[in-house]
């Protein structure tokens, strides 16, 4: 039975690192079990870990997309906006059809102040990562596009309502 407390989810997640540590060992050359491990880490919110796990893994695999996000993504979290959006960047070069580490490049790009191209890059993730869908809310309404506002909101409702019957 699972503990869906957060002492449970620890435990859960420091097992994971167990487990990845153990695979990153007898396979040092396997670039998802590095990635997951840092995924591990990262959710732990222990991003030194996270970080070596994620360095490891490009070690391996340069073009990891899957690293390149998570590496931006903890320096976004760090507020080290440029750096994430390097890293995020050149994850979307790798994959551009990636929902997500657009919407994770948008974020680093509202915290670095480039409201435009985030607005843009969230616009375009949203489809495919409505996670993002509550960042456009906001930066729509910061930038007072009051009516694209409105719209995403109603989306968000119809969304939180589920589907029609």
């Amino acid at each position: 039975e699972q503990d869906p407390s957060p002492q449970g989810r620890e435990a859960k997640l420091r097992e994971a690192v167990a487990h990845f540590t153990r695979a990153v060992e007898i396979l040092p050359g396997f670039t998802e079990a590095w990635i997951d491990l840092g995924t591990s880490y990262y959710a732990l919110d222990e991003d030194v870990g996270a970080m070596r796990a994620f360095e490891q893994s490009l070690k391996i695999e340069p073009t990891s997309s899957r690293a390149k996000n998570n590496i931006g993504l903890i320096h976004y979290n760090r507020g080290e906006s440029q750096l994430a959006v390097q890293f995020l960047e050149e994850a979307v070069a790798i994959d551009p059809a990636n929902m997500f580490i657009l919407g994770n490049l948008a974020m680093a790009l509202e915290q670095l102040g480039d409201r435009e191209k985030a607005f843009e890059l969230y616009e375009r993730a949203v489809p495919g990562s409505p996670g993002h869908l509550t960042n456009l809310i906001a930066l729509c309404d910061a930038m007072g596009k009051t009516e694209k506002a409105s719209f995403y909101r109603r989306i968000q409702a119809q969304m939180q309502a589920g589907p029609r019957r």
